[in-house]
Formats: structure tokens, sequence, C-alpha cells
């Protein structure tokens, strides 16, 4: 597992063993893979928002290919903007990483839909080429979800009619929230969750005086939660779930009562399926926490 460690101010990205995905343990004697100096070369990461920090950047998505692991991460370029980065293995999953200076995704032009920040890469083979889906915000902050192929993992394409997710309304009538969690290929379809959130509810006295918007409180209608989604075109365009969202947090667990994050992995095992997911406690500083769910296949 390639995890992210986050503060106000640092990210770490670290690295974590199992025999059994229940239980883990430090890998790379519990050191960082990387640290912010290994991105100083780069274009498009290495330090904050303000410019302020040295921070390293998120990873999103690992892929092993041609016997390399290639790593995909964003971060922030000079002009606070992010941007989707790449780094390759071709020794073991914990490196040594050779990071490429230049962004493989890199933010659109003058109001653009992906003018301010693309970043959440999440990535798979399809067919006879590779396919990222990622979400990326305009000046307004709007967040929308797009497209990008690629036949070798290093160069890629943007589909030009981006983006391809845009849809604002219901359970995902956040502006803010479009982040892409997982991908699934079967044949000719492919499935996608994406996380989504409602609009705070808020009123004069929260937005103006408190400033709280009720993020101090569980079940909020501002709780982010899993959707499905499936194309037949390729990831041109998707119909959604009737019963969206399909996923969501347990308010009843002190570790998940507040909503669900942008990490999510499905694992099939010979007795049980697993899965992992990210999610926020109310409880110790709105931390978030690394949770997993397991249903045992039944025998007959």
């Amino acid at each position: 597992m390639i995890f992210n460690e986050t503060s106000k101010t640092e990210i770490h990205i670290f690295a974590a063993y199992s025999d059994n995905i229940i239980n883990w343990y430090p890998a790379n004697n519990g050191e960082p893979l990387f640290t912010a100096t290994d991105f100083k070369n780069t274009t498009w990461a290495g330090k904050d928002i303000t410019g302020e920090y040295l921070q390293t950047p998120y990873s999103s998505e690992l892929v092993h290919y041609n016997n390399k692991w290639h790593l995909f991460l964003y971060g922030f370029n000079d002009a606070g903007k992010r941007q989707i980065g790449l780094a390759v293995s071709d020794s073991t999953i914990l490196g040594p990483y050779t990071i490429y200076k230049d962004p493989i995704i890199s933010n659109g032009s003058w109001l653009s839909w992906d003018e301010n920040a693309c970043l959440s890469a999440r990535v798979t083979k399809y067919k006879d080429r590779f396919i990222m889906f990622y979400n990326a915000l305009n000046r307004k902050g709007n967040e929308k979800l797009g497209l990008a192929t690629s036949s070798d993992l290093i160069q890629w394409q943007k589909y030009k009619k981006n983006p391809i997710l845009a849809q604002n309304t219901g359970w995902r009538s956040c502006k803010k929230v479009a982040e892409p969690n997982y991908i699934e290929v079967r044949n000719d379809s492919i499935f996608i969750i994406v996380l989504g959130a409602k609009k705070f509810k808020s009123g004069l006295w929260h937005q103006y005086v408190t400033k709280r918007l009720y993020m101090d409180k569980s079940g909020n209608v501002d709780d982010n939660q899993y959707g499905f989604y499936l194309s037949v075109d390729g990831g041109k365009s998707f119909i959604a779930h009737k019963n969206n969202p399909i996923f969501i947090n347990d308010y009843s667990n002190i570790y998940e009562n507040g909503h669900l994050g942008g990490g999510f992995k499905y694992i099939i095992t010979d007795t049980s399926e697993f899965i992992i997911y990210q999610a926020k406690t109310t409880y110790n500083s709105l931390s978030y926490n690394i949770m997993v769910r397991e249903r045992k296949k039944r025998c007959y």
C-alpha cells in the first residue's frame, strides 16, 4: 500500500505491507519514499500552494507495466496551480524512483474548465491503451472529471471534449467534489466510482457569523460519499447508478462518522472480498483514517 500522511504544511508518502489485508506494517523501515527536495528540479511540485513551504506532492495511483512501477502524483507549480506528474522505478515498488521534470497533465488555458488544478489521477489499461480519469478545477472552484489516454503511461493526450462528467445536482450538488476513486474494466464497459457531496446547509448565521457551516457535526448534507458510473464508449460519457451514492460511511463508527475521502481499493481473495477506503472522523481534530470492510465468500 502506498499512502499519504498530511498536515497543514507537510505531505509524506509512505509504504506499508500486509499478509492478510487487515493488519498493516511499515515498509521502507518506516521512512517516507520521498523528501520535498527530491522535487526541487521539477516544474510541477516541491512546494505548497503559497510557495512558502517545501512540500512533497500527493500520490494517487500506482501501475506496474513493462517491469516498471509508475507512480502518479500531483503537486503545486510555481503559480500555485496543481498539476499531475510521474515517478518511475525500474527496481522495486519502494524505488528508487526517477521523477519526471515536467507534468504529464498540466492546466488548461485561460477560463478553461481545468485552468486552476489537475489532480487525483486514476489509471488503468483499456484495450490497446491506458486511460486516465482525473478531476480538475476552473478559476471559480468548480470541479469536474476529465479523461486522458496514453500508449506508454508517459505521454498523455487529453480528451478534446472534456469534461466528461459535470453533474452538479442532487447528491453531487457541491461544486467542489468530483474525485475519481476506482476504475474497473469489463470487456467494453468501464466502471468508475466518483466522490460527491451535497451543498453546505448554510444560512446567514452559520455562513457569516460563526463560519462553521455545520462542519463540526456528523451526518451533514455536505458529507462526501461514493457514487457509481458506467461507460460503454471508452470513458467519453457515463451513466449514473440510480441508487447513487452506493457506498456511504458508517455514522455509528467514530473513525468514519464525518465523511468518506479519496482512497478506494477493491481486492478479491480466495475467501473474501475487501474494500479499503479513506474516511474522516469528527473526533481527534477531524482526522482522516484508512478503513477496511470485508465480505466473506459463501461456501457451498
